[in-house]
Order: structure tokens, then sequence, then C-alpha cells
């Protein structure tokens, strides 16, 4: 969301301009598709502040950050460290997934 929908965020050496307030309008959004699993937006809002800050202190300390740095394959996620974990296809979809296919027609 943040590399593809904000100005001057979507090559990769972009990462390194992050600021908190980039995180704003994803928020909101999510917020509002969920604003009745009062449970789920509790989940959602901490995963999100654990991305956001350690995207931003990494920012701040690596000068040269790059998406491909934060951006991990589940293959590669560690415990402990922040959920950067991201499908590379839908083969790495586990079976605890849900993914929600919305018809426009």
């Amino acid at each position: 969301y943040i590399r593809n929908k904000l100005t001057k965020m979507n090559e990769d050496k972009d990462a390194s301009k992050f600021v908190k307030e980039n995180a704003r309008a994803f928020k909101e959004f999510v917020m509002g598709r969920f604003n009745e699993d009062v449970q789920m937006l509790a989940y959602f809002d901490n995963k999100l502040n654990d991305v956001v800050d350690d995207w931003y202190r990494r920012a701040n300390t690596e000068g040269d950050l790059k998406y491909k740095a934060l951006l991990k394959k589940p293959s590669q996620k560690s415990e402990g460290d922040v959920d950067w974990t991201v499908m590379q296809s839908m083969r790495e979809i586990d079976t605890d997934t849900f993914i929600q296919i919305k018809s426009n027609f």
C-alpha cells in the first residue's frame, strides 16, 4: 500500500524515506473495513505498530534501506523478529490463511 500508493515511495531505495505518517492512510483504510470486529482491530493495530516502528527505526539507522532488505519470504521468517513476511506466490499460502475474493460483476 505505502510503496504503491504514496508518491516517491515506489523504488527499492525509497524504503529509507519512510516516516510514521506514511502508514496513516493504510491504517484508516483497514480500520474502516473491519470496524465492527474489535478483537481483529486490536490485533491489526498491534501488528501494524510493530511494523511501523521497526521500519522507522531501520530507515533512520540503516542509511540505504531497501524494500528487498525489509520484505521476507515465508521460508525466511525467524522467530522474535518483527514479521515482514509477504507472499511471493499463491503457493506460499498455508491452510490457515483466509482469502476472500470479491467479484465486481
